[in-house]
């Protein structure tokens, strides 16, 4: 019997319009596609109807959003540094993957903290309190990254116990009301200053640095 190719193109006679054409991706780019999820789920509840499963894969989809984002600028940022001739541990490109994967991980506080120090480093202005207050405020409901992922989550003592919920605070807490919409668009604003604003920056540092290299060169 032959095994479908579940990874494979549509056949010959198939809309090639289905096909995803698959590439290798940063960080950023893949950002960008979870925050491009996020304003189809939003998308399908407003002009579909509402449907509550799909309340935490829109937050989920936001949060891993600007955890990627913020992560891809921190590294783009030791990078524009180095470029300047900065050689401490706080730029090495593996000291900062190394504090991304053990020290950072999903803790959006620390990467936020991170990032406005390393703006300051390269003279750029620190994030904005607004976007500062949406990120703390998705950190603060879910620090770990887990919260919107699982129902169940492995204590300290190895058990597993019920996945917080921060929005139901009390024992018999059963619902809780939020508006999506204006969610969606705080979370939104902040990943668009983040996505089109700092990384924009960055970019037009590199290319400022990579023409100063030339000149030096001639």
């Amino acid at each position: 019997m032959t095994k479908p190719r579940v990874f494979g193109p549509v056949g010959p006679a198939g809309n090639w319009r289905l096909n995803a054409v698959v590439e290798r991706h940063d960080d950023h780019a893949i950002a960008l596609g979870f925050a491009d999820a996020a304003d189809l789920i939003v998308e399908h509840w407003v002009h579909r109807g509402p449907n509550d499963l799909l309340f935490e894969p829109l937050v989920f989809n936001h949060r891993h959003a600007l955890e990627l984002v913020l992560k891809a600028a921190i590294r783009e940022c030791g990078a524009r540094l180095r470029a300047e001739g900065h050689r401490d541990a706080k730029v090495d490109r593996a000291a900062i993957d190394d504090w991304l994967a053990r020290e950072a991980r999903h803790n959006l506080h620390r990467l936020t903290t991170r990032l406005d120090g390393l703006l300051t480093r390269l003279g750029e202005e620190k994030l904005p309190p607004e976007t500062h207050s949406a990120l703390i405020s998705i950190h603060e409901l879910d620090p770990t990254g887990e919260t919107f992922r699982y129902a169940k989550v492995r204590a300290a003592n190895g058990t597993f116990v019920d996945a917080p919920r921060p929005l139901l605070s009390k024992p018999d807490d059963l619902q809780a009301h939020v508006d999506i919409v204006a969610m969606h668009e705080h979370f939104r604003s902040a990943f668009n200053l983040l996505s089109g604003g700092v990384m924009s920056a960055l970019e037009n540092i590199a290319e400022f640095q990579a023409a100063m290299a030339r000149e030096a060169d001639w």
